[in-house]
C-alpha cells in the first residue's frame, strides 16, 4: 500500500511539474520556443498554414522566407498600403510592398504589425498620417474575410462608436486567463507534436482521415483546401451582402479622400478554392462573388484591381501550373507576380522605373 501511495504521489508531482512547465513555457516565449517542434530542414522552412493543420507529409513543402521590411513613416510616402498576410508573406519571393517599392522607386508606407482587422481609417489614424498631395491607398483583403472586414467599416462614417469601453473584469480575465499561447505550446512542443504528426499521417494513409480544417484535398497535383474558404464559397447567402459591402467601401473611400486626400483602391485576393474548386474538384460552379462585388464598386466609382480575372485566365492557360502552395492558403511566387503586374498596370503610379 505504501508503494502504491508513493507511486500516486510521484505521478501527481510529475503532473504538477509538467503543468507548471507548460504554463511557464507557454507564457514565456523566449524560453518556450526552445522546446517547440520545428518544421525546418537544413536551410529552408518546411510546411504551410494548411500543412500545420493537417500534419500530412505529402503536403509538406520546403520554402525560403524573405522578411518583410515595414515602413515607419507615413507622411511623405508616395503610396499607402494596408493588407493582410498575402501582402506580408515572403515565401520564396519578396513581400509585395517591398517588391513594389524596389521596382517603382516609390516610397511606399506599409505596416503589418497593427493587425489586418482594423479599418483603413483606423490604420491612417494610428500612424498619424496627414492630409497632403493626392496619393493612392491600396486596401488588400483575402476573399474569405472580405465581408466581416467591410461590415466593420460602418463606424468610420457614422456617429456610432465602434468599440465600447472594456470593463475592468474583461481586462483581468484577459490577462489572467488568456490561454492561446499555452494551448499553442502544448500542441506544438517537441514531444506532443511529433506524436500527433505520426498519428495524423497513419490515420490518413490507412483510413483517409483528415483534419476538419482541411477537409478536401487533391492527389495530383497535391493540394489542400481550407475549410473556411470552402464554406465561404459554398455560402450563397453572401451574395445578398454585395450592395452593403460596396456601399460601405464607397463611403470609406469618401471619408479617406476628404480627410487625407487619398484615393482608395480596393484589392481582393481570391480564395484558393475559388480558383480551383470547380475545375479540379468538380464542385459547383463559382458564384462570381468577386466579379459581382467589383461590378458594384465600379457603379459607385470605387477603384479596384481585378486579381481574380487575372488568376482565372492564367489557370485556364496553364492548367498544370499552380498559383497557390499545396499545403498553404497563400500564393506561389507566380501568383504574386501576376498580382504585382496587375498593380503596375492599374494606372496608380506604380510604373516600373527600376531595371531588376
Amino acid at each position: 500500500m505504501k508503494i502504491f501511495k508513493k507511486i500516486i504521489i510521484i505521478i501527481l508531482l510529475f503532473i504538477v511539474i509538467l503543468a507548471l512547465f507548460f504554463i511557464y513555457a507557454g507564457t514565456n516565449k523566449e524560453f518556450g520556443r526552445k522546446f517547440l517542434h520545428k518544421n525546418h530542414s537544413d536551410q529552408n522552412y518546411s510546411g504551410g498554414d494548411l500543412y500545420n493543420y493537417s500534419g500530412l507529409n505529402r503536403f509538406k513543402e520546403n520554402r525560403i522566407r524573405i522578411p518583410l521590411e515595414n515602413s515607419t513613416i507615413c507622411n511623405g510616402s508616395d503610396m499607402i498600403i494596408k493588407g493582410d498576410s498575402f501582402f506580408n508573406t515572403g515565401w520564396d519571393s519578396s513581400p509585395v510592398p517591398n517588391y513594389l517599392q524596389k521596382i517603382s522607386g516609390k516610397n511606399i508606407f506599409y505596416h503589418s504589425t497593427t493587425g489586418s482587422e482594423i479599418t483603413p481609417l483606423e490604420y491612417l489614424e494610428k500612424f498619424s498620417c496627414r492630409n497632403g498631395e493626392t496619393r493612392f491607398f491600396i486596401w488588400e483583403t483575402i476573399e474569405r474575410n472580405s465581408i466581416t472586414r467591410v461590415v466593420d467599416l460602418e463606424s468610420d462614417f457614422s456617429n456610432r462608436s465602434k468599440k465600447g469601453t472594456v470593463s475592468i473584469w474583461a481586462k483581468i480575465k484577459n490577462n489572467l486567463f488568456y490561454q492561446d499561447d499555452i494551448e499553442f505550446f502544448i500542441k506544438n512542443n517537441l514531444f506532443f507534436r511529433a506524436i500527433s504528426l505520426w498519428f495524423k499521417n497513419l490515420a490518413f494513409e490507412w483510413f483517409g482521415i483528415i483534419d476538419s480544417k482541411t477537409p478536401l484535398y487533391l492527389d495530383d497535383p497535391n493540394m489542400l483546401f481550407y475549410e473556411n474558404e470552402i464554406n465561404f464559397n459554398k455560402n450563397k447567402h453572401k451574395l445578398s451582402y454585395i450592395d452593403k459591402i460596396a456601399n460601405n467601401i464607397a463611403k470609406e473611400a469618401d471619408v479617406i479622400k476628404d480627410r487625407y486626400n487619398l484615393t482608395l483602391v480596393f484589392l481582393i485576393i481570391p480564395n484558393k478554392f475559388s480558383i480551383y474548386g470547380e475545375q479540379i474538384l468538380g464542385e459547383d460552379e463559382y458564384d462570381d462573388f468577386i466579379p459581382k462585388l467589383q461590378t458594384a464598386l465600379e457603379l459607385r466609382g470605387v477603384s479596384y484591381v481585378d486579381v481574380y480575372d487575372a488568376f482565372k485566365n492564367y489557370q485556364r492557360e496553364h492548367p498544370n501550373e499552380l498559383l497557390y502552395y499545396a499545403g498553404d492558403t497563400h500564393y506561389l511566387p507566380v501568383g504574386k507576380k501576376i498580382l504585382i503586374d496587375e498593380l503596375i498596370n492599374a494606372g496608380i503610379g506604380l510604373d516600373s522605373k527600376v531595371i531588376e
